[in-house]
């Protein structure tokens, strides 16, 4: 029997899939990837795939739907290999991924496709014409779905009311808790020396890929607010782990406003670990998330959060135990979670990290492996019913 995983992002597998593939060799599946390898966001997939045994095709899926030339060649690339290779599973992934998949597989009938909806691109408070748009397209393709695996309750609820024979709900990929540790106060001393952070700074991180959906270019205006507002009181220092498409713009932003020393650019990091220890609180602002695993990742650690009031943080948040919901994406809104978070700093740490770290143990990644082995099992069981 065999596997593939599709995605339009070249180092999805690598960053979020190895324990599925870890879950489909166990069970004597060969497994291969389809993905666009000009399309990097993380990092290179090249020996990880050869360290896992996963078989790698090229297929130049874009990230832009507007794409439709360039998207229409990957979805005939893609029905021809799944033919070719007589693929019986097809887990797809990202909304491109999702979307050439569902209709390389229109008519054939020997093939079991599952969806991940890592967050629908329609949601509560969302513009009532995008979410309609985007609800009919996914419904549509849902048509040609066997199941679909959300990441919150409320995309669960949404997927329920579309075509997929079922559906189920994950805690995303699940945070190693061996991984991401407790994080102690001698290993936070260490880790600010090691970067250069002073020890009265107060250290606000972003973890995530620099784009207008993750919100970074809120949190640097809430920080020229604060130097323009607040120049003595507060000694803030953010620091952006990630790269993407809008980072020449924010840089530019920091130059022109001066905040050079108030907002420091780390690009890229595959271990994020040591800034997870010397920070004081992580900054979750997306303005739409299906979950939100690098929130996930820092309360692992004992860190809070400080996040956005969307449907993905909403699953995890819980305030004053683990971090602060800001229901409104403005300046003032950020800048008051921000200063609470500091001002419960100077109560001696109000926010206990080994409670932080309990309140999300559900999402730990045997958690989710559970349910990741039962989606597998029942498409090897439906498989096997239909003689493939």
């Amino acid at each position: 029997m065999k596997a593939l995983i599709v995605s339009s992002v070249y180092g999805f597998l690598s960053k979020f899939e190895r324990q599925n593939v870890e879950l489909l060799e166990g069970m004597n599946i060969e497994v291969h990837y389809a993905s666009n390898s000009k399309n990097i966001v993380y990092e290179d997939d090249e020996d990880v795939l050869k360290q896992l045994g996963v078989l790698y095709h090229d297929i130049p899926i874009t990230q832009s739907i507007a794409d439709i030339l360039a998207n229409l060649k990957a979805t005939v690339a893609l029905r021809r290999l799944i033919k070719t290779e007589n693929i019986n599973i097809i887990h797809c992934h990202t909304p491109t991924g999702g979307m050439v998949t569902r209709l390389a597989c229109i008519g054939l009938k020997d093939v079991y496709v599952i969806y991940t909806a890592h967050g629908f691109h329609f949601y509560n408070g969302g513009s009532k014409f995008r979410n309609s748009i985007y609800y009919l397209a996914e419904y549509l393709l849902s048509r040609n779905t066997d199941a679909i695996v959300t990441i919150n309750h409320e995309d669960e609820n949404a997927a329920k009311t579309m075509c997929a024979d079922t559906v189920y709900r994950i805690p995303g990929e699940g945070v190693d808790s061996n991984y991401y540790c407790l994080t102690d106060e001698e290993e936070k001393i260490k880790e600010r020396e090691n970067l250069g952070i002073k020890k009265e700074d107060f250290f606000i991180i972003s973890v995530g890929e620099v784009r207008k959906n993750k919100n970074q270019k809120k949190i640097i205006e809430t920080i020229r607010y604060f130097k323009d507002n607040n120049p003595e009181e507060l000694n803030i220092l953010y620091g952006i782990i990630g790269s993407g498409n809008q980072e020449r713009a924010l840089k530019k932003y920091v130059k022109k406003y001066g905040l050079d020393a108030n907002v420091r650019f780390y690009g890229y990091e595959v271990d994020i670990r040591k800034f997870l220890k010397a920070a004081d609180i992580m900054v979750f602002p997306s303005i739409r998330e299906g979950l939100g695993m690098a929130a996930l990742e820092a309360m692992f650690t004992g860190l809070p959060v400080v996040a956005s009031s969307n449907r993905g943080s909403k699953e995890y948040i819980k305030e004053k135990t683990n971090g602060l919901l800001v229901s409104e994406d403005t300046v003032d809104a950020y800048a008051r979670a921000i200063q609470r978070m500091y001002s419960y700093k100077l109560e001696h740490e109000r926010y206990n990290r080994e409670n932080i770290r309990k309140s999300v143990t559900s999402f730990e990644k045997s958690e989710s492996e559970k349910v990741m082995r039962k989606v597998y099992e029942d498409a090897c069981s439906k498989c096997n019913v239909s003689g493939l």
